[in-house]
């Protein structure tokens, strides 16, 4: 892979990386290796005084399978008050799926072709937002956060997806359709008893929507 990182510009900084996959060739075991495979990501950042922002994106060329591509970016940001914290931070994460019909399904088949004969390139997409509040008290400090990530949504979404006559297209813990969102908050407190000693109390919940 290679990577650079910009020198630091009152504040500003860009790093950029490329690496090589190393190609589908375990598509069925066949000779079916995606050409041009690799992965592209950066970031832009700006740290200066109390203000922190960030932009950041991958882009996976093939990874997955032959022609199919996937991206994700991002975009996050801070303010130091006196004795407060804030963030905010947004993502947006995108996958090449493939449709027929009222079926859907983001991976090839074995032979590295797409998953249904006919089938036209869909999308899955998922939108999260973020919260992030740190506040001095005492010694110590509170941390309160919170999330949310929608539900699976795009073009790979079908009617008989959010029904449920068929599944849902899916890629690991990100599945198309209804009821497929979930909010997580958390709530910890940190003491430091010494430099290299601190307590630390949390509790954190995850709240799917499917009940």
């Amino acid at each position: 892979s290679l990577r650079w990182d910009s020198p630091v510009w009152s504040g500003f900084q860009l790093q950029m990386q490329y690496g090589n996959g190393p190609g589908s060739g375990t598509e069925g075991g066949t000779a079916q290796a995606a050409p041009n495979t690799g992965v592209w990501s950066g970031g832009v950042f700006y740290n200066n005084g109390p203000l922190v922002v960030a932009g950041a994106f991958q882009y996976n060329e093939q990874a997955r399978g032959r022609n199919l591509n996937d991206y994700a970016w991002s975009i996050a940001g801070s303010y130091q008050f006196p004795k407060l914290k804030v963030g905010v931070v947004y993502e947006k994460m995108n996958y090449d799926c493939w449709t027929l019909g009222q079926l859907s399904n983001c991976f090839n088949n074995a032979a590295g072709s797409p998953a249904f004969a006919g089938s036209s390139k869909t999308e899955l997409t998922r939108n999260m937002f973020g919260v992030g509040v740190t506040w001095d008290v005492g010694p110590g400090q509170f941390y309160f956060d919170w999330a949310w990530a929608q539900e699976g949504k795009g073009s790979a979404v079908t009617n008989g997806c959010n029904n449920g006559t068929v599944a849902c297209a899916r890629v690991g813990g990100l599945a198309a359709g209804n009821d497929g969102g979930a909010n997580q908050y958390e709530v910890s407190y940190t003491y430091p008893l010494s430099k290299r000693t601190s307590l630390w109390v949390g509790y954190n919940k995850i709240a799917n929507d499917a009940q």
